[in-house]
Parts: structure tokens; sequence; C-alpha cells
């Protein structure tokens, strides 16, 4: 019965922080981050990032991250100048703000809080269909792409690109959408066990 199903998000920041217009570059930097493993799925990012630079656009990667797949991904990019790999950091905000835009390539995750922390520094963001994500970017489909599907994630940063200058109302309604995820909302299990 889904009349007596609840939703309450993942409580995760202590603070939206303010709004900010985001200015665009020139060079266009994009980064991705989380642990180097199969579920993270970043070898599609680095293929569609590879087709597009191939096909004269003018872009930068960034992951930052450690794990198991630390060495393969090396080797993987190892000839093209434009991907970097970082090791994990925990100053991430830091690190992300220095971009243009997120992209979160997940074959699956929980609740994907690394999309709360760039939204929450006004980094515009691209992702996978991966659980939560549509909660997360107000179910703007502009901005999120089919699950481990190369040609849709391409089409999603193509358009991306083309409109990037008008892009910050949808990073704006993503940013608006971040209250969900206070803290303060963990009134909201009590509330529910109360009543129970």
């Amino acid at each position: 019965d889904k009349k007596k199903i609840k939703l309450i998000y993942n409580p995760y920041l202590a603070r939206i922080k303010r709004f900010k217009i985001k200015k665009f570059k020139k060079n266009f930097n994009i980064v991705s981050a989380g642990r180097l493993t199969k579920q993270k799925n970043f070898k599609i990012l680095i293929d569609a990032i590879v087709l597009l630079v191939n096909d004269g656009y003018n872009l930068k990667l960034t992951i930052i991250g450690s794990g198991p797949l630390e060495i393969y991904i090396r080797n993987y990019i190892k000839n093209y100048k434009f991907i970097k790999l970082k090791n994990w950091t925990n100053q991430i905000e830091k690190s992300l703000s220095k971009n243009d835009l997120f992209i979160l390539p997940s074959l699956y995750e929980g609740s994907p809080n690394i999309l709360l922390d760039s939204l929450n520094i006004s980094l515009p963001v691209i992702s996978s269909n991966c659980s939560g994500a549509k909660d997360i970017l107000a179910y703007q489909s502009k901005l999120i792409f089919k699950v481990n599907d190369k040609k849709d994630l391409i089409m999603r940063l193509k358009f991306f690109l083309s409109n990037k200058n008008r892009m910050n109302s949808q990073l704006k309604k993503s940013h608006n959408n971040l209250k969900k995820f206070l803290i303060s909302n963990c009134s909201k299990y009590k509330d529910l066990i109360n009543n129970l």
C-alpha cells in the first residue's frame, strides 16, 4: 500500500551554501570522484571524453579517487594528456570547485552524496540514472543519462556544452532542492517512529 510508505531523504548536509552563478571559462574542466571500483564505472566516462576531444571539443577530465582499479585506470589513461587521476583528498570540495562540471557515471549507488557536495558549491552535475540521482537533481532529465550508456552520456554532455551559459537555471533548481537533505530533517525519523 503506497499510501503507507513515506520517503525520508538521507540527512547529509549541515547547511546549504549560498548559490553562485557559474561562469564558464574557455578551457572546460570536468571532474568525477569516488572509489576506483567497477561500480563507479569511470571507464565509460573516460571513453566519452576521449571521443569528444577527438571530435574537437576542448575538454580536460580529472578523476579523484583511490581503490583496487587504480593501476588499471592509470594504464588506461596514460596516452591521454587531457585526463588526470588524482588521489582522494579530504578537501574534496576545494578540489571540485576548480572545475566546470561534475559527472557521476556509476552503475549503482545507495545515496550519491558526492552529488550533494557538488551542488552545494554550485557545481553543475550530470549523472547516470543510478539510485538517488533523480531525487537530488529534481528530476531534470536533461542532466541524467541511462546507466552504462555511453551514447546517452555523450548526448547529454554535448547538450550541456552547447548550452552551458544557460545551465545556471537548471543548477539553481537542483541547488534549491538540497533542503530535503539537511541534517535538521532528522526529526522526521523520530516523528515517523513515534506515530507507529
